[in-house]
């Protein structure tokens, strides 16, 4: 399946418009000849879902499929099981190696579960993390988190239905349900300090999502470790609509730091335990930097948020980065 998937998807990359590519994926994957119409024998990729059983697709549902705008090329790909009562999509990722973020996960993964061992199971739950499949250094399979958004798709489209006009999109999109807006601050201070710790980088709105229940989850780790595409990254990535939602309530502005300190501390506490994961995964160079940014203390992480928050050429790099995004559509 893969290697017909990649032969479309190659075609795809032609087509100078998102339009364009979008109406040539479904074309073609509903073409009969390319073998995508019925999978024989039904494809099990065991190490996808994140959420749920081994999911077997005898199908691609080509009307469901879709493109992303993305340095690399992104389809999304609807598959069916046997049944046609369940869809299964999944993002078929060219032009970038997945296994950094597959490593990276599960980096991600150990740093949560250290957390739940200390009662704060609710600062990035378990359940956010997403499967992620790689083919080769160059392509493979990512989940797709199904009922989430970017914050940049969010801000586009107006946040919550019903917000008065005059309140900003994140804002109404975090209070509207009860609930969310504890969850976007626990996700907040849990990510702050996971992508800080491992030097994560190339943060912009549209690798930050945001699930129904306002959680935020971090994707595309390409950057790892210090390495960033933007001059000047500031060390906590912190976008500055976020910010301002939690400003709005002091006391939530109190909560987001309070949840930063102790998540790092039970992180230091454990630094043994990680660095040597991030040895046997990425080599010593990245595990002297992890153990680097773990000494860290809880004070100078207070002053390196406020020193990120105020930020201003973070904010000329997500607005070149909007327009970067606009002239692929």
């Amino acid at each position: 399946m893969l290697l017909r998937l990649d032969a479309v998807v190659r075609v795809v990359e032609g087509e100078s418009t998102m339009r364009r590519r979008v109406e040539v994926l479904r074309a073609r994957l509903a073409d009969p000849g390319r073998g995508l119409l019925h999978l024989r024998p039904a494809v099990r990729v065991p190490g996808l879902v994140g959420r749920g059983a081994p999911f077997a697709a005898v199908s691609v549902v080509p009307e469901r499929c879709a493109m992303f705008a993305s340095t690399a090329t992104c389809a999304l790909v609807a598959l069916a099981d046997a049944t046609y009562a369940h869809v299964l999509r999944v993002i078929y990722k060219r032009g970038d190696d997945l296994r950094r973020d597959a490593a990276m996960l599960r980096l991600f993964r150990l740093c949560a579960r250290t957390w739940a061992a200390h009662g704060m199971d609710e600062l990035v739950p378990g359940r956010l993390f997403y499967g992620v499949v790689p083919v080769g250094a160059q392509a493979g399979l990512v989940e797709f988190v199904e009922g989430s958004r970017s914050i940049a798709a969010l801000l586009a489209g107006g946040g919550a239905e019903g917000a008065p006009a005059h309140v900003p999109a994140l804002d109404a999109f975090v209070r509207a349900v009860p609930g969310r807006l504890d969850a976007f601050v626990r996700s907040c201070a849990g990510f702050s300090v996971l992508t800080f710790v491992f030097g994560v980088g190339d943060r912009h709105l549209d690798n930050l999502l945001l699930t129904a229940d306002g959680h935020v989850l971090h994707i595309d780790f390409a950057y790892r470790y210090g390495a960033d595409p933007k001059p000047f990254p500031p060390p906590i990535k912190l976008a500055r609509e976020m910010v301002a939602v939690m400003l709005g309530d002091a006391g939530r502005w109190l909560a987001f730091k309070r949840h930063c300190r102790l998540a790092l501390a039970v992180l230091r506490a454990q630094a043994h335990v990680i660095t040597a994961a991030v040895a046997l995964s990425d080599g010593p160079g990245p595990a002297a930097f992890v153990a680097e940014r773990l000494r860290t203390g809880e004070d100078a992480f207070d002053a390196l948020i406020e020193e990120s928050r105020r930020a201003f050429f973070p904010q000329v790099m997500e607005a070149l980065h909007k327009w970067a995004q606009y002239w692929k559509s």
